[in-house]
């Protein structure tokens, strides 16, 4: 009879241990960048969407009043396929807005891919072009520049001189002095696009 010889216990047990070991250090990596790259692709539909209707409303002439900087923020609203518009107060009108977001207590409206946008940009009555995009919505962190990012864009037919560089009217860049701590969204906003 021929003997067959198999793995003892200790060595099943050490095979284990390895192998929870090597699990230990993948396992968040794999989840952080696969994170990273879930952020990375809503940030991106989500500027693409918002380019793609101001440019069409610049092409059309129907995102102006009367040919000045006069913004139809309405007009922008229905363009842009939202699954909610919040009309007022972000907060109090369900666009699930993170608190403590700046300009939280300005319209905004919901994507399909979750996207909160909110900000005093979407407000006839202003002539600041900033709002802002919270990816995950109410979920955290909630942290500028990461889960949510300032963005300005150039609605002044002719261009806007934005912090000393020249703006096209349409083109939409990342904001400075963004959030309570006057965060700099620049970097985080050039990083998409490099």
């Amino acid at each position: 009879m021929r003997k067959i010889n198999g793995f003892s216990l200790a060595e099943l047990l050490l095979a284990l241990l390895i192998l929870g070991q090597i699990a230990t250090f993948t396992i968040p990596k794999v989840l952080t960048a696969q994170q990273s790259a879930h952020r990375e692709a809503v940030l991106k539909e989500t500027i693409a969407t918002l380019n793609t209707v101001i440019y069409q409303g610049l092409l059309t002439g129907q995102i102006y009043d009367n040919g000045d900087s006069t913004w139809k923020v309405d007009w922008v609203l229905t363009q842009v396929n939202a699954i909610k518009v919040c009309n007022g107060n972000s907060n109090v009108l369900g666009c699930n807005q993170a608190s403590g977001l700046p300009s939280a207590s300005n319209r905004g409206f919901v994507l399909p891919n979750g996207a909160v946008i909110t900000g005093t940009g979407l407000n006839p009555s202003s002539t600041t072009p900033h709002i802002s995009i919270d990816w995950n919505g109410a979920k955290g962190p909630n942290l500028a520049c990461d889960d949510w990012i300032g963005i300005y864009y150039c609605r002044t037919p002719g261009g806007c001189n934005y912090n000393g560089e020249q703006i096209p009217t349409g083109q939409i860049r990342g904001q400075n002095n963004y959030g309570p701590s006057n965060d700099d969204c620049r970097p985080a906003y050039n990083a998409l696009f490099n």
